[in-house]
């Protein structure tokens, strides 16, 4: 991370320096922040009064632009007035140990002003790109974000009346999905930050190892879309980060800051999605914080457009056509104000349109060339998709999609080692190569070990991306989830325990065919959890067929044996009746006097 110039970086200001105009601009940034309550409105109105005669009166652009460095004051008497208002009100305040004393300090002022005007002009640079494309504005590009000098003034009026009161120091910037909220905090807030330390994080970034490696001092710590900790992170996870957050941003008691151990005062301020608001107003943590103002990032107003597209230019040396300026206007006015897809369409736009400028003009045929608004992006996409072959094709969804996560409303960007996905695909040279072409193209973009989409633009501007979006929402959790137990088993040696089971192999198998995922680790994962379970089948079926054969044999034996004993019982039957029927056998007394009997009747007359 750059470290910006701090008002104790230069003595008196080296005549001539390098910085000069950096440190500067850093002290009187400093000197508003000491002033606290001062907003640059009221500043202005009391400074005027004081003006010198012949002086051009003071605004809060001639402000705005003494305070990035854009411009030094042409006299010291255009400055003074502003300076006497700001120190007026800091010595009005209790002294404060923490104050550097020079920017009191009227001598001090003068020769840090002369030595910023007698430093050689910043060299034009009209080969540097004004617009930074779909990504947001960065930290070192502080000098071309243009048209939210009244935005950073109202987050700036928090902040410090957050670092002034008992609370923790800890500020939300809330705003809808595509307003800009990464580049005020990038570019305003962490472009300039005074006399604070600028450290940014995400939240799945180690909090702890980020600070150990910071410079010591007041820190200013941006944390950019909280929201991730909800969409990705458990409840648990979701907790100790916030209650790190509060803790960092507590104030500190005058004896402990003196200790030597003691941890360096820290401002937060978080940046949520409006969408989630709900779900960051149910942290405990932040509950204290959220009962305070909190601020909520409006649409950019025709005027803050009409910087933001003509300043970036004028300040590396390039005109802009009028006319381009009103058909980018009445373009944009077919967007709701507060579409997520507005901003980034107009910064991808002008990006496409300098890069066809002729000359040092920005020309409206050079944006109608691009495609214009209504199909810059899209074409863009498509053209570059036309120069691929089947195999760079199949490679490219595989990134783009794997660099997707499809939350409860809307798809959201994720991030993944490049390694990772290297590893997983089936063909790993061509996702090589397409992970460093998109990188170049500046469709991803690399945090630290990672990689990620370079805008939501991507997730809803391409119509071929949105289909293939569409194809995964009807499994919108089953995709990540497959995927991070393929890799869990292929990390403790691809045990057979971990294979899916009937139940979830069947919802794995329709994800499987309907996508076709090139994901060569997910596949070796699905294909031996099915190889399994058809082992597994077989061996039922198999055993089904030896109880069934077993049965049979039973009902055969007791078939059997029935008739065997039928057959013993007949002729135990046919012999007892033989037995009766022989004459030998039967009595003789009964037999005589049945032939007596018969004889008695025969000598009957």
């Amino acid at each position: 991370m750059d470290r910006l110039p701090r008002q104790a970086d230069s003595p008196g200001g080296e005549a001539g320096g390098p910085d000069s105009r950096a440190v500067f601009a850093a002290r009187l940034t400093a000197l508003f922040a000491a002033a606290r309550d001062s907003t640059v409105k009221s500043v202005i109105r009391a400074a005027n009064t004081r003006l010198r005669p012949g002086c051009t009166p003071i605004t809060a652009q001639r402000i705005s632009d003494w305070r990035r460095g854009n411009r030094t004051p042409a006299a010291f008497e255009s400055v003074l007035p502003v300076l006497e208002v700001l120190i007026r009100e800091v010595g009005s305040r209790p002294p404060d140990a923490r104050l550097d004393a020079g920017l009191l300090d009227l001598k001090r002022w003068r020769a840090d002003w002369q030595a910023a005007r007698t430093s050689p002009e910043p060299a034009v640079n009209r080969g540097r790109a004004p617009y930074h494309g779909l990504g947001s504005c960065r930290q070192a590009e502080a000098d071309l974000f243009f048209g939210r000098e009244g935005a950073l003034r109202r987050l700036w009026d928090l902040i410090i009346a957050a670092e002034s009161g008992p609370d923790p120091a800890l500020v939300v910037l809330c705003g809808a999905r595509g307003l800009g909220k990464s580049s005020l905090l990038s570019a305003g807030l962490l472009g300039n930050p005074g006399a604070r330390e600028p450290i940014r994080i995400t939240p799945h970034d180690d909090l702890d190892a980020v600070l150990d490696a910071a410079p010591r001092g007041h820190r200013l710590l941006v944390v950019d879309r909280i929201e991730r900790l909800f969409i990705k992170g458990t409840p648990e996870e979701t907790q100790r980060f916030l209650e790190r957050l509060t803790e960092l941003a507590a104030p500190q008691a005058e004896s402990d800051s003196a200790a030597p151990q003691a941890e360096p005062r820290t401002t937060v301020v978080i940046s949520c999605d409006s969408a989630y608001l709900t779900e960051l107003t149910r942290q405990p943590a932040l509950a204290a914080t959220l009962r305070r103002p909190t601020m909520l990032l409006e649409p950019m107003t025709e005027a803050e457009l009409r910087e933001a597209i003509t300043r970036p230019a004028a300040a590396v040396g390039l005109k802009v056509e009028d006319s381009l300026v009103e058909v980018l206007l009445h373009d944009l006015a077919v967007f709701d104000p507060h579409s997520p897809i507005r901003l980034p369409m107009l910064s991808y736009v002008l990006s496409q349109t300098w890069a066809h400028r002729t000359g040092s003009t920005l020309t409206l045929e050079a944006y109608r060339e691009c495609g214009g608004v209504d199909g810059a992006f899209a074409k863009g996409c498509e053209l570059i998709w036309d120069r691929l072959n089947e195999r760079d094709r199949v490679a490219t969804r595989h990134v783009l999609v794997a660099l997707t996560f499809i939350g409860p409303t809307a798809a959201q960007r994720d991030r993944i080692s490049p390694d990772l996905l290297i590893q997983e695909s089936e063909d790993p040279a061509a996702t090589a190569a397409v992970i460093a072409w998109l990188t170049r193209a500046q469709f991803l973009v690399r945090r630290k070990d990672r990689i990620e989409l370079v805008h939501d633009l991507m997730l809803t501007a391409w119509p071929r991306m949105t289909e293939w979006l569409s194809e995964e929402r009807e499994f919108a959790a089953l995709r990540p989830r497959i995927e991070a137990d393929a890799r869990e088993w292929s990390r403790q040696g691809r045990p057979p325990r971990l294979l899916y089971r009937r139940a979830r192999l069947d919802d794995a198998m329709a994800w499987l065919r309907r996508t076709g995922t090139p994901n060569r680790l997910a596949r070796e994962f699905l294909s031996d959890s099915m190889a399994r379970h058809r082992r597994r089948l077989l061996r039922r079926r198999l055993v089904q067929v030896v109880i069934a054969v077993l049965v049979a044999i039973a009902v055969v034996l007791a078939v059997a044996l029935f008739v065997a004993r039928a057959s013993t019982t007949e002729e135990q039957r046919g012999a007892a009746v033989s037995v009766r029927a022989i004459p030998g056998d039967q009595p003789s007394t009964p037999v005589a006097r049945t032939g007596t009997s018969a004889l008695a009747l025969s000598s009957r007359p």
